[in-house]
């Protein structure tokens, strides 16, 4: 519908913004492809379709799983029904380091029975909390 659209006047300035603005989507668009290609071009695992060069041993997964539980617990200490099991492990052992794995090994515990009876979270009392 040729007929509808008008002559629109611009400045300088605003021809140069919008320039910009559009160089940066070129650049985006063009990382994007380049990541894309690259990715295309990396080995893969026939079986699982894992990439080769960032396999990583089962020691290197166990310690990152640990870490990411131990960070989870620490960040749960928000959480009172969470941080009401941390003061009671703490009571019951020596150091709170461990009361902090035992409050990560019970956020593991739910993330297993989540997983495995495919429901939803559905958080407890502070008290109902063992």
């Amino acid at each position: 519908m040729p007929h509808t659209l008008r002559s629109v006047e611009l400045e300088d300035e605003t021809i140069a913004e919008l320039e910009v603005i559009v160089g940066f989507e070129d650049d985006l668009a063009g990382e994007a492809n380049r990541i894309s290609n690259w990715l295309r071009g990396l080995p893969r695992d026939e079986e699982f379709g894992i990439l080769d060069s960032a396999r990583t041993t089962v020691a290197e997964e166990k310690q990152a799983t640990q870490t990411g539980f131990f960070l989870s617990a620490f960040a749960a200490l928000a959480d009172p029904a969470s941080r009401a099991y941390y003061d009671r492990k703490i009571s019951q052992v020596e150091h709170d380091t461990q009361a902090l794995l035992r409050l990560a090994r019970c956020r593991a515990d739910v993330l297993f029975a989540i997983l495995h009876d495919g429901t939803f979270y559905e958080p407890q009392a502070a008290a109902a909390v063992t």
